[in-house]
């Protein structure tokens, strides 16, 4: 079958080089006509002597899509990408016959949709002999996303930390998490809350899409440098940052403009107690004065010695009797 090139104008029909009626509206899209019906052919141009190739087994029918969800108006968008198969397609609705069925070669979208699931039906131009497919779409409502349990940075390095939530149920969904303004990262998450770890010190807020591809912001959140408050009782790997051990410490913050933690107590793995020392070396071990209120002391084992500085640096050694008096 000899065929010739040309391009459409406007409002057209006509034969292809595969013996399908083409009809449409554009301008400018290229064709390969079937020469035989140049007479015939109405909104076209054709390119005479040009000769062209149209393959007529082009693949597999498929597709893709893109959409953008709804909030409180019917602005859903669904944007169809047929692909394989031989053009024009043809995309339908199974089910709302409200929606007109819409014909054409490349994308075809559907707009002004409200939140909901559609099926849509998808057809080349030799119909159901080409294994026509069913998509099901959904068109994703308004939600909420929000920040929440965010902490500061310590130790001068990358540890800042927040949560991710949001109001919806179109798993899976997408995280965009941006610092100062600026895109950060993106992570992909199947539950909430959504841990971000590692962070430095910026605003940070996040936009959420769920599997509809409706979208939602959160509030800003600051990740700054750590407070004494914010420091409370930890559970830490190397709570001074120059340990290689895990222990409990209790830290606060020099008063230096570089804010820098400092250990108050700690717990180390033994069960060792450190106040003032970040190393204890006993049960308990403290650098400083002690201040005790009460009338006596319990339980104290018999052999046990309480040793302290005398006022001319000679130590004094103090023990317990079978009755926990104590004795030196």
């Amino acid at each position: 079958m000899a065929c010739v090139s040309g391009l459409t104008n406007g409002v057209y029909t006509y034969v292809d080089c595969c013996g399908f009626t083409r009809t449409g509206a554009s301008v400018g899209e290229g064709i390969c006509l079937d020469v035989t019906y140049t007479g015939s052919s109405i909104g076209v141009y054709i390119a005479t002597g040009q000769t062209c190739t149209l393959n007529c087994n082009q693949g597999v029918l498929d597709y893709s899509f893109s959409l953008t969800g709804v909030c409180s108006a019917a602005t859903g968008t669904i944007q169809f990408n047929p692909i394989g198969g031989v053009p024009p397609y043809t995309i339908d609705n199974v089910f709302n016959a409200t929606i007109s069925a819409q014909t054409g070669t490349t994308q075809i979208t559907f707009s002004g949709l409200s939140g909901g699931t559609y099926v849509f039906r998808l057809n080349d131009s030799q119909g159901i002999q080409n294994n026509e497919l069913y998509i099901n779409v959904t068109v994703s409502g308004c939600f909420d996303a929000k920040i929440f349990n965010a902490s500061g940075t310590t130790c001068g390095v990358n540890n800042g930390f927040l949560q991710v939530s949001a109001a919806t149920s179109g798993s899976p969904y997408t995280i965009l998490l941006y610092k100062d303004g600026v895109y950060d990262s993106t992570e992909v998450a199947t539950l909430f809350p959504h841990n971000f770890t590692d962070l430095g010190n910026g605003i940070y807020y996040a936009m959420v899409v769920d599997n509809g591809l409706a979208t939602a912001y959160t509030e800003n959140a600051l990740i700054s440098t750590s407070t004494a408050v914010d420091f409370g009782f930890w559970k830490v790997n190397t709570s001074n940052c120059t340990l290689n051990w895990g222990k409990l410490a209790v830290t606060g913050v020099t008063g230096t403009g570089n804010d820098i933690p400092i250990e108050r107590m700690c717990i180390d793995p033994n069960g060792l107690v450190g106040i003032g020392v970040t190393n204890p070396g006993s049960k308990l071990d403290v650098v400083g004065n002690i201040n005790i209120d009460g009338s006596s002391f319990h339980r104290i084992a018999n052999d046990s010695i309480i040793t302290a500085p005398s006022d001319h640096g000679l130590v004094a050694y103090y023990g317990f009797d079978e009755k926990n008096k104590i004795v030196y």
